[in-house]
């Protein structure tokens, strides 16, 4: 007699919400699975993988995997994941190990730190192991190839899904939303982190790289994880969190930020991205990637443009407790308007040889002075 899984948790969440949210028709694909209709993309993609569990439950792999191919393409990380794990559950039901293996290596794609559950099927579980030993590795660590859990040291892993999933417009929020220990620190004129409470001003502490390739400044050993650093060409992000001073040098006392862009080939195409938001925000990206025989390409170019967000301050002690002289004035927070954010490069491959070319620039309008005390600027008397 075969075990099935109970719910997981994932799905109880998903029936909570189901049940919660307002139905505005009762439809079925069947009679004996009903469908609660909901306004989005998503909603519906969650009712076919509820809809695939409750046919895993009853037996029916088969009609169980024709819904779970219409969440294979979900733009919500958590819920792809758990469409592949479901999908390879199914198949392995089926004695579809080459599909069942597929559908696992999907699922680490989605979540790289997927770990099965002891009641899971033994043949699942291999192949779980299996993959992760040929899949996602990384290099930071000990400068070769290796899994996450081959790493001897802690090691965080952000890959674009991840990314994609919070919106990331910056290496900042990537950064203090997934490594545990960094948090964010702000001042009047530059975006900062601090790992494990210790930082410096315009962050010199932790060593940031680009494909292995040193970020920091060589004279004053600085690099901001601001906007000059597209999101967009990014395949992942390694973080070694900790001193690793015996591989890299003096500058990484506390961190490690190893940003991996993606290949030509993962691209295949051109990619156009534009947004804008409050505070007259504005952003564009432009990615290509193409691969020609051996030589893979990958092009890049993303600009940020933003006025920040307006304050006027009366002059009075109580307005600026901060300020030796209080001065009446207007205050702009995250502007980056004097001249706008930008990321532009290429990076060629050709066998074992590589070739990368990166201009970045990315500087924030201190929203006050530093002379004599914090005063707002009289930004219409000086030319930009």
């Amino acid at each position: 007699m075969r075990k099935r899984l109970s719910v997981p948790l994932l799905t109880a969440a998903l029936c909570a919400l189901t049940l919660t949210s307002p139905a505005n028709a009762m439809t079925g694909a069947d009679d004996d699975v009903p469908v609660v209709e909901k306004d989005g993309e998503s909603s519906a993609e969650k009712d076919a993988f509820l809809q695939a569990e409750a046919y895993y439950n009853n037996g029916d792999f088969d009609k169980a995997a024709d819904r779970l191919r219409q969440v294979l393409r979900s733009k919500d990380t958590m819920l792809r994941a758990s469409a592949c794990r479901l999908l390879a559950l199914c198949h392995l039901e089926q004695g579809d190990m080459q599909a069942a293996d597929s559908d696992v290596h999907l699922l680490l794609e989605a979540n790289p730190y997927f770990s099965p559950s002891y009641t899971d099927n033994p043949h699942f579980i291999s192949l779980i192991n299996r993959n992760r030993d040929h899949g996602t590795t990384i290099t930071t660590a000990s400068q070769h190839a290796e899994s996450i859990e081959e790493s001897p040291v802690p090691v965080t892993l952000i890959t674009a899904d991840m990314m994609r999933d919070i919106g990331t417009r910056n290496l900042k929020e990537a950064l203090v939303a997934y490594v545990p220990g960094i948090t964010d620190i702000a001042s009047n004129d530059e975006m900062n982190i601090a790992m494990r409470g210790i930082y410096s001003s315009y962050q010199e502490k932790i060593l940031f790289l680009l494909n292995g390739h040193r970020i920091n400044s060589y004279s004053t050993n600085t690099a901001t994880p601001d906007f000059s650093m597209s999101i967009e060409k990014i395949r992942q992000i390694e973080v070694l969190r900790g001193p690793s001073s015996s591989i890299y040098g003096g500058v990484a006392l506390t961190a490690v930020v190893n940003i991996i862009t993606k290949d030509g080939i993962d691209v295949d195409g051109a990619r156009v991205k534009a947004s804008a938001g409050n505070y007259g925000q504005l952003q564009g990206d432009f990615l290509f990637g193409k691969r020609y025989l051996d030589i893979d390409v990958l092009a890049w170019a993303s600009v940020y443009n933003s006025d920040g967000q307006k304050y006027h301050i009366q002059g009075t002690a109580a307005d600026q407790p901060y300020s030796i002289l209080p001065v009446e004035g207007d205050v702009r927070v995250g502007a980056y308007n004097r001249r706008p954010s930008y990321d532009i490069g290429v990076n060629l491959k050709y066998g074992g040889l590589g070739f990368m070319y990166n201009r970045r620039f990315s500087k924030t309008v201190s929203p006050m002075t530093l002379s004599i005390g914090f005063t707002p600027y009289s930004y219409g008397k000086y030319r930009k």
